[in-house]
């Protein structure tokens, strides 16, 4: 009996090979398979780097307007300490574009927005709200939290944008 040849893992394993074979040098392929020159790879990544900076500003502008104004979160049913979980997914949601479209950046982007949930906890007592310790633990736990998504989204979509380069 002779082994079955051309099984599904096989022809995958095939394809990703044939796929890497035809990137050139590493560079970015596109799905008709040209790949990218130097210009089209700036191009591209100015692109990623405005849509990382707008998105964080647009969460910046988001959590100061909610965090610095003096109206109170509304309550998740019978959760005890529900504002600790809003600071969480404020923080996520602004550490999340960097994470995913700009994550060399996290080096700077993390002691920064740790800062400025801190300095959010030093404004807000001026603006009719509690200072909380509590509450920049969440930010910080936000900022890890959304550092990880954004990095795990990143891993996952890797084989798909492989595949899609190779027309699969």
């Amino acid at each position: 009996m002779t082994p079955q040849h051309g099984s599904g893992s096989e022809q995958a394993a095939t394809a990703l090979v044939d796929c890497v074979g035809h990137s050139i040098q590493g560079s970015t392929v596109l799905s008709d398979m040209t790949p990218l020159n130097h210009a089209q790879d700036k191009a591209f990544m100015q692109i990623q780097s405005k849509l990382a900076i707008g998105l964080s500003a647009l969460m910046i502008a988001i959590i100061s307007l909610l965090t610095l104004t003096p109206v109170t979160a509304p309550s998740l049913g019978s959760i005890e300490h529900a504002d600790k979980i809003y600071h969480a997914l404020a923080f996520a949601g602004l550490a999340l574009p960097i994470a995913t479209l700009r994550p060399n950046w996290l080096f700077v982007a993390v002691p920064v927005y740790a800062a400025f949930g801190g300095l959010i906890e030093i404004i807000q007592p001026f603006v009719g709200r509690d200072c909380s310790l509590a509450d920049w633990v969440a930010d910080l736990t936000g900022i890890g939290l959304g550092s990880l998504a954004g990095r795990i989204l990143v891993a996952c979509a890797r084989p798909f944008r492989s595949l899609k380069a190779c027309g699969q």
